[in-house]
């Protein structure tokens, strides 16, 4: 066995095994903990390295007629696709599944349109179908006519547990009673932390 001083590089060749190698992984181990790894690091392989997933609807007619003052729909279209997914799983109507706890980056973009002049539009995560996004990852949008494409996108960094879901909600926060119409959805999540 061997003792390493905290503050020191240890080499790991990059075979996998000790012993003379080409291209050494160079990490440095701190005592406080922190590991600073000093060269490009990657990982081969499927279900492999960090855990991440993507769906998106590119052409897509989800709808809203009567929408609610203050009430989130969820996104929910039979036409959504998988993008990529390690550890993460998708259930063909854009909701995500996370199969690994820990701290994720959100990133999701949408395109809608509004059959009301002048309202406001709000778009976010929901997390496990709560009925209410998350506040970190609201976007706004006022359109300023009927019926024309507006576009939104947001980023969150938010944590989830093991069997946790993610979604895409909207809703109009003015009175009345639009119908709200989602002809794309792109939806990326990458965990950043445990």
């Amino acid at each position: 066995m061997s003792t390493i001083a905290f503050g020191h590089d240890i080499i790991i060749p990059d075979a996998g095994h000790i012993g003379p190698a080409t291209t050494p992984l160079s990490i440095q181990i701190e005592a406080d903990g922190t590991c600073a790894l000093k060269k490009d690091t990657y990982w081969a392989g499927a279900s492999s390295g960090l855990p991440y997933g993507s769906c998106y609807g590119n052409h897509i007619g989800w709808s809203q007629a009567n929408a609610v003052q203050n009430t989130w729909y969820n996104i929910s279209d039979a036409d959504m696709a998988d993008g990529s997914l390690n550890l993460f799983t998708h259930d063909g109507n854009g909701k995500l599944t996370a199969t690994k706890a820990g701290t994720y980056l959100i990133n999701y973009q949408i395109c809608f349109e509004d059959d009301v002049v002048n309202d406001h539009i709000e778009t976010g995560i929901e997390i496990d179908g709560s009925g209410s996004a998350d506040n970190a990852g609201i976007g706004h949008s006022e359109n300023k006519f009927a019926s024309e494409e507006e576009h939104l996108s947001s980023t969150a960094i938010l944590t989830l547990t093991a069997g946790q879901t993610i979604e895409i909600a909207i809703r109009t926060t003015d009175a009345g009673t639009p119908t709200i119409t989602v002809q794309g959805l792109n939806i990326t999540v990458v965990m950043v932390g445990g």
